[in-house]
């Protein structure tokens, strides 16, 4: 036999090489759907979040029935998404997927995605990037429902951030860079809220 010919296969190994694929079930819908795990707005009752603090205390954040309600009302049940580049430099392949979920689940259950640059760092922001992520958007074959600026905000932010001083659930820390960082290290925790 030279080296050119083919070795012929056991017939067996064929076999069950093919059996096995073809007894390999085929995958639901909503195995195929990327999006499924993420609940319908109306079902949006679980905890979403939770906070361990280092007292042990635990707090679990979720919508309750009122509150959802009145979202629902106001959003008519689509779900609405953003996707939050900071114009300080080119996407990269995190972007990509960032934009995959963002874009695409708002699209999947009939809503919008807005495109926000976070626009917080003005020394290192540039119109460059700006244009280059909206070239990207586009070249992914996705569309924004409307562009904005987190900088178009600042003076609600700061509005809102005096009513909650005033209402006493916040306050302005005076401590300087050096005072933070000690605290900070002074204070670390785990995520278990318990103390390192």
């Amino acid at each position: 036999m030279n080296c050119l010919e083919k070795k012929e296969k056991p017939a067996a190994k064929a076999e069950e090489k093919k059996s096995a694929v073809e007894a390999t079930p085929e995958p639901s819908e909503e195995e195929l759907n990327p999006y499924y795990m993420f609940p319908q707005p109306e079902q949006n009752l679980m905890v979403h979040t939770e906070v361990f603090y280092s007292n042990g205390s635990v707090l679990r954040c979720n919508n309750n029935k009122e509150v959802l309600d009145k979202h629902l009302k106001v959003t008519g049940g689509k779900v609405y998404t953003r996707f939050p580049p900071e114009p300080n430099g080119y996407l990269h392949i995190g972007h990509a997927k960032a934009m995959f979920v963002d874009f695409g689940l708002a699209k999947e259950r009939g809503g919008c995605c807005y495109l926000r640059y976070d626009d917080t760092n003005p020394e290192a922001e540039k119109k460059e990037y700006i244009n280059h992520i909206e070239e990207i958007v586009n070249w992914m074959g996705w569309e924004p429902f409307k562009i904005t600026y987190t900088s178009d905000y600042f003076q609600e932010f700061y509005d809102l951030a005096v009513e909650l001083i005033r209402r006493g659930h916040a306050y302005v820390d005076h401590q300087n860079a050096e005072e933070i960082k000690d605290y900070r290290e002074e204070n670390e925790w785990s995520l278990e809220g318990q103390a390192d």
